[in-house]
Protein backbone atom coordinates (compact mmCIF):
# COMPACT_ATOMS: atom_id res chain seq x y z
CA UNK A 1 0.00 0.00 0.00
CA UNK A 2 1.30 3.79 -0.85
CA UNK A 3 0.63 6.32 1.92
CA UNK A 4 -2.47 8.03 0.96
CA UNK A 5 -3.60 5.52 -1.30
CA UNK A 6 -6.50 3.40 -0.24
CA UNK A 7 -5.26 -0.32 0.04
CA UNK A 8 -5.57 -2.34 -2.57
CA UNK A 9 -4.42 -6.66 -3.36
CA UNK A 10 -1.50 -7.29 -6.01
CA UNK A 11 -2.14 -10.30 -7.29
CA UNK A 12 0.45 -12.22 -8.64
CA UNK A 13 0.30 -15.44 -10.68
CA UNK A 14 3.01 -17.60 -12.09
CA UNK A 15 1.71 -19.64 -14.84
CA UNK A 16 4.64 -21.58 -16.06
CA UNK A 17 8.43 -21.76 -16.00
CA UNK A 18 11.36 -23.81 -17.22
CA UNK A 19 15.25 -23.48 -16.72
CA UNK A 20 15.26 -20.12 -18.51
CA UNK A 21 12.52 -18.45 -16.66
CA UNK A 22 8.66 -17.93 -15.59
CA UNK A 23 5.08 -16.25 -17.04
CA UNK A 24 3.67 -14.47 -14.49
CA UNK A 25 0.21 -12.30 -14.58
CA UNK A 26 -0.52 -9.66 -12.47
CA UNK A 27 -3.43 -7.27 -11.46
CA UNK A 28 -4.68 -5.48 -8.91
CA UNK A 29 -8.13 -6.21 -6.42
CA UNK A 30 -9.95 -4.51 -4.03
CA UNK A 31 -9.44 -6.34 -0.45
CA UNK A 32 -13.00 -7.96 -1.09
CA UNK A 33 -11.89 -9.50 -4.14
CA UNK A 34 -13.06 -7.08 -6.66
CA UNK A 35 -10.84 -6.46 -9.81
CA UNK A 36 -9.66 -3.18 -10.42
CA UNK A 37 -6.57 -3.49 -13.45
CA UNK A 38 -7.03 -6.44 -15.97
CA UNK A 39 -4.28 -9.11 -16.05
CA UNK A 40 -0.91 -8.11 -17.20
CA UNK A 41 1.48 -11.08 -18.69
CA UNK A 42 4.91 -10.62 -18.97
CA UNK A 43 8.11 -13.17 -18.77
CA UNK A 44 11.12 -12.66 -16.67
CA UNK A 45 14.54 -14.68 -16.49
CA UNK A 46 15.89 -16.46 -13.67
CA UNK A 47 18.41 -13.94 -13.44
CA UNK A 48 16.02 -10.95 -13.97
CA UNK A 49 14.14 -12.28 -10.75
CA UNK A 50 17.83 -12.62 -9.00
CA UNK A 51 18.88 -9.14 -9.91
CA UNK A 52 15.39 -7.88 -7.87
CA UNK A 53 16.73 -9.30 -4.90
CA UNK A 54 20.38 -7.92 -5.24
CA UNK A 55 21.51 -5.37 -2.95
CA UNK A 56 24.53 -3.67 -1.97
CA UNK A 57 26.48 -5.35 1.12
CA UNK A 58 27.94 -2.39 2.63
CA UNK A 59 24.44 -1.04 2.84
CA UNK A 60 22.10 -4.09 3.74
CA UNK A 61 22.13 -5.50 6.85
CA UNK A 62 20.75 -9.44 6.80
CA UNK A 63 18.88 -10.71 10.03
CA UNK A 64 16.89 -14.18 10.92
CA UNK A 65 13.20 -13.30 11.49
CA UNK A 66 9.76 -15.30 12.49
CA UNK A 67 6.87 -13.30 10.92
CA UNK A 68 2.99 -14.05 11.08
CA UNK A 69 1.00 -12.49 7.89
CA UNK A 70 -2.04 -13.44 6.84
CA UNK A 71 -0.10 -16.14 4.14
CA UNK A 72 1.05 -17.65 7.37
CA UNK A 73 3.89 -18.08 9.59
CA UNK A 74 7.82 -17.81 8.23
CA UNK A 75 11.09 -17.87 9.26
CA UNK A 76 12.79 -15.32 7.05
CA UNK A 77 15.77 -13.80 6.61
CA UNK A 78 15.07 -10.03 6.90
CA UNK A 79 17.16 -8.20 4.67
CA UNK A 80 17.01 -4.19 5.74
CA UNK A 81 18.48 -1.94 2.60
CA UNK A 82 19.47 1.90 4.18
CA UNK A 83 19.86 4.02 0.58
CA UNK A 84 20.87 7.23 2.18
CA UNK A 85 20.33 9.28 5.41
CA UNK A 86 16.86 9.10 4.98
CA UNK A 87 15.48 5.46 3.07
CA UNK A 88 15.29 2.30 4.70
CA UNK A 89 13.83 -0.91 2.56
CA UNK A 90 13.02 -3.64 4.24
CA UNK A 91 12.27 -7.51 2.96
CA UNK A 92 11.13 -10.68 4.02
CA UNK A 93 12.20 -13.55 2.37
CA UNK A 94 10.84 -16.55 4.22
CA UNK A 95 13.46 -19.05 3.55
CA UNK A 96 10.40 -22.25 2.88
CA UNK A 97 8.85 -20.14 0.24
CA UNK A 98 11.57 -19.23 -2.65
CA UNK A 99 10.75 -16.38 -4.61
CA UNK A 100 9.28 -12.70 -3.94
CA UNK A 101 9.73 -11.11 -0.22
CA UNK A 102 6.29 -11.91 1.22
CA UNK A 103 6.70 -8.57 3.13
CA UNK A 104 7.90 -5.58 2.03
CA UNK A 105 8.37 -1.75 3.81
CA UNK A 106 9.86 1.86 2.62
CA UNK A 107 10.58 4.17 4.50
CA UNK A 108 11.53 7.49 4.12
CA UNK A 109 12.66 9.84 7.39
CA UNK A 110 10.92 7.26 9.31
CA UNK A 111 7.71 7.56 7.89
CA UNK A 112 6.21 4.23 6.12
CA UNK A 113 5.84 5.55 2.48
CA UNK A 114 5.20 1.77 1.22
CA UNK A 115 4.10 -1.76 2.15
CA UNK A 116 3.31 -4.48 0.87
CA UNK A 117 2.18 -8.34 2.67
CA UNK A 118 1.36 -11.39 0.94
CA UNK A 119 -1.77 -12.55 2.10
CA UNK A 120 -1.73 -16.06 0.39
CA UNK A 121 1.01 -18.01 -0.93
CA UNK A 122 -0.56 -21.01 -2.79
CA UNK A 123 0.22 -23.26 -5.29
CA UNK A 124 -1.81 -24.02 -8.43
Amino acid sequence: MEAGTDPHVRVTRFLSGDVVGAEQESWTETPDGVRLSEPERRRSTWLEFQGHASMPAATTDIAEEVIDIPAGRYDCLRYTRRDDDHSVDTFWFAKSAPGMPLRFESRVSGELAFSSTAIANEMP
